[in-house]
């Protein structure tokens, strides 16, 4: 972690791209491939289409920034990392909200989703400490 940290300190812009590369694979997978499968999917698909458009937000968000070369992206950082962390546990409250209707791939998925993006939330709140 501490190799990334240092690393995206330097290149913060790149850490916008993963974070909306991230988002992006997130929306497609909320919108696309999981109403796909009805039958494995229990998670109703009006809270699928609201996760996927909180991505698409996202994705917009992190995309702006990847490709602006601001002098102080911390600010902007810290707001994507808070969001990304709002978004996670959201998704953590609906698993439990709609859990007597969830299946087996739900809980893999929204589970690995949300682990995956408090720790690029993590990382992307300790690159702005560390580029402040």
């Amino acid at each position: 972690m501490q190799n990334l940290r240092r690393f995206f300190s330097s290149h913060p812009h790149l850490l916008f791209r993963l974070d909306c590369l991230g988002a992006a694979l997130s929306a497609f997978t909320i919108l696309v491939v999981l109403p796909a499968f009805p039958q494995y999917i229990g998670m109703p698909i009006h809270i699928l289409n609201s996760l996927g458009a909180i991505a698409l937000v996202l994705v917009c968000y992190s995309g702006f920034f990847a490709f602006q070369k601001t002098a102080k992206p911390i600010k902007w950082m810290r707001l994507l990392a808070a969001s990304n962390a709002v978004y996670a546990c959201l998704t953590l409250i609906l698993v439990v909200v709609y859990n007597k209707v969830l299946m087996a791939p739900d809980y893999l998925y929204f589970s690995a989703e949300s682990a995956i993006i408090i720790g690029l939330a993590y990382l992307e709140w300790k690159v702005a400490e560390s580029i402040s």
